[in-house]
């Protein structure tokens, strides 16, 4: 058997791709580096005596070799006594990267019972692997589904690169997410680290190359350097509330991030955290100005970035401008506005104007007159203003604050018509779902979530959830509570001077609430798609949680919105309508702005939830339960409907 024995020096070119061999005999001490056909290996323990000791797995000498099996014993000639001897290594060390670049599909990389410490992902760059394969009775470490973890399953050390599927929730037992875990993946678009992750190391997600969205642990308060390196195709991410540090080259070369939105509790930013973010448009925070400097960094000086930095009112430390970018108050964006202009003549006001006219005595609740340019206003000592808006302009999404830290999303529906119910040949489809026509005559804001656990808190004052989360649906909430919580917020809106007239906060109908789900779909998933299965299928997969993906509620927002840019209509939670239920109302139903019945002993909820099949998450699926059940698999989502 062919043998090397190797310096220190020569270890250290290892890492450059040079193999240099010394010009004398060089004797293996602890920290030197042996070597047989398979691989280089560090020596860790020596016994010149008895020519034993342990080393270090920590780079594999092949080439094309589709099967790489870690030894339990390594055979290497050292030098002993002026002389040279056969050692024989237990290998119970991996370090990482022992393989990289390399020419052929790994289809085994086996790692025996013997290995009890592992430096970091021992597949490098470039390597096409599915899975990792951990003796069962390595006491130290195991490969659930392929995926390195150690042995109680509370640290993930790596995730293959060409592992089959697109997305991945990191399982509630994980604590840790190594260093470099999930760099060079191929595969995952999507990634979802829960709240029981409490530490995420240096570049664990770095090199992901198609992930485009990730959930984050709220449960970190320092996140480590080059998290998200060199990722593509992120576009947006979501800093959750709890963290206050963020390391240097975050998000360097992530060349499609768009939008970051930062958390009030954020206290200071690394250097060149968007390093060569060219088409960065937003970096959104929730609080006061943290600690930062040169975060927008670009490696040719003459580049410059196009971010805007946008705050909260109420928020201090921020100027005309944040590290070199322009500021701008989140929240304010200026209305498209018509021209309107003034003159005095004869003690009266004369208005001319194109578009609609407003008027508001306070400049935060304004009501649209019915009037015709010109228009006269005759002064009688109240303080009032006036505006022109473009048609529609007052129709817009917002976003209204439940407290210093929690804010509420509300998004416009537009008025239409549409056809709610369901085809005969639906698969899944229900007696109750008869195919009609339905128009809404006037627009409505729906939430663009279902309503979190922080916002039922804010506005209620409690959580009666059973999983919790701030993030995830509020749930075990009868009918009549989500009913208090919309007059609550009525209330405080109208108090407030932010409330529209003629809208009130409250559950949106039946008809609503499909409407909105659809946005313009006639399929049985607002995708576009059907079902492909009644209880299990990729189509339902793709835009919800439910029961063959779920477990329990998920935070609000990871799946894809519909048309309309309202996420969760399918899964995570059912939710509460306004309605009566009747089995038969879809025959009688007037055809214009359907309220449901009179009476009735149930109330409706849709949408389906974690843990109900693909059939009941459609959308034309009708639910029907008495409305004092408190469930955990029901919550709701908040309307701003016309007062009826």
């Amino acid at each position: 058997m062919k043998t090397k024995i190797l310096s220190q020096t020569t270890g250290a070119l290892l890492g450059l791709g040079l193999v240099i061999f010394a010009a004398a005999p060089v004797q293996a001490d602890v920290g030197d580096l042996v070597s047989d056909d398979d691989f280089t290996y560090e020596v860790l323990t020596e016994n010149k005596s008895s020519r034993t000791g342990t080393v270090s797995a920590i780079c594999f000498n092949q080439e094309s070799r589709p099967e790489i099996i870690i030894p339990e014993v390594a055979h290497c000639f050292n030098f002993v006594d002026g002389g040279t001897a056969q050692f024989t290594y237990d290998v119970v060390g991996l370090g990482q990267g022992i393989v990289a670049w390399y020419d052929v599909p790994v289809t085994r990389f086996f790692i025996p019972k013997t290995i009890r410490t592992i430096s970091g992902p021992p597949i490098g760059n470039l390597v096409e692997i599915k899975g990792v394969e951990v003796a069962e009775d390595n006491p130290w470490f195991c490969s659930p589904d392929g995926i390195l973890m150690d042995k109680e399953q509370t640290k993930l050390i790596y995730y293959p690169q060409g592992k089959e599927g697109n997305f991945y929730e990191i399982p509630s037992s994980i604590r840790t997410i190594g260093m470099n875990a999930f760099t060079w993946n191929e595969t995952l678009t999507e990634i979802y680290v829960p709240d029981t992750v409490t530490n995420i190391e240096f570049s664990a997600f770095g090199s992901c190359l198609n992930l485009e969205k990730i959930r984050l642990s709220a449960s970190i308060k320092s996140l480590a350097d080059q998290m998200f390196w060199h990722c593509d195709f992120l576009k947006e991410v979501i800093i959750p509330e709890g963290v206050e540090e963020i390391g240097q080259g975050f998000f360097g070369l992530c060349m499609s991030l768009n939008k970051v939105e930062f958390p009030a509790s954020v206290k200071s930013l690394g250097e060149e955290m968007f390093l060569e973010c060219t088409n960065l448009e937003g970096a959104y925070f929730n609080g006061n100005a943290p600690e930062a400097e040169n975060i927008f960094a670009f490696w040719d000086e003459e580049s410059t970035s196009n971010a805007i930095v946008y705050y909260r009112k109420g928020t201090t430390g921020w100027g005309p401008t944040f590290c070199g970018q322009p500021t701008a108050i989140w929240g304010d964006e200026p209305q498209p506005t018509a021209d309107i202009s003034c003159e005095y003549k004869d003690g009266l006001l004369i208005l001319t104007f194109t578009g609609n006219l407003q008027e508001s005595t306070d400049t935060k609740t304004w009501k649209t007159l019915d009037a015709a340019s010109p228009y006269t206003v005759k002064p009688d000592g109240t303080q009032k203003f006036y505006r022109a808006m473009t048609e529609g302009s007052g129709n817009q999404n917002f976003t209204i604050p439940l407290s210093d830290t929690v804010s509420l999303d509300m998004n416009w529906i537009k008025p239409g018509t549409f056809l709610m119910g369901s085809p005969e040949d639906e698969l899944g489809r229900f007696d109750n779902e008869t195919l009609h026509e339905v128009t809404l005559s006037q627009g409505y804001w729906l939430g663009k979530y279902e309503v979190t656990q922080a916002q039922y808190e804010a506005v209620m004052g409690m959580n009666p959830s059973n999983w919790k989360g701030a993030d995830l649906p509020v749930e075990r909430v009868s009918w009549d509570e989500a009913i208090e919580f919309c007059a609550k917020l009525t209330a405080s809106e109208k108090e407030a001077g932010r409330l529209p007239e003629g809208y009130e906060y409250n559950l949106p109908t039946e008809a609503q609430w499909e409407y909105a789900c659809r946005a313009g779909t006639t399929t049985a998933l607002n995708s576009g798609k059907n079902l492909s299965n009644k209880a299990q299928c990729p189509e339902m997969e793709e835009v919800g949680w439910y029961s063959y993906n779920g477990g329990q509620t998920h935070p609000v927002g990871q799946k894809p919105a519909n048309a309309w840019g309202l996420y969760d209509m399918h899964g995570n939670a059912w939710e509460w309508c306004l309605d009566w239920y009747d089995s038969g109302y879809y025959a009688i139903s007037p055809k214009t702005d359907p309220m449901g019945p009179d009476t009735g002993s149930q109330r409706i909820h849709r949408g389906g939830s974690w843990y109900d099949g693909a059939e009941s998450c459609r959308s034309a699926n009708r639910a029907h339960i008495a409305p004092g059940y408190q469930g955990a698999t029901l919550g709701f989502r908040v309307a701003l409907t016309p007062v009826k």
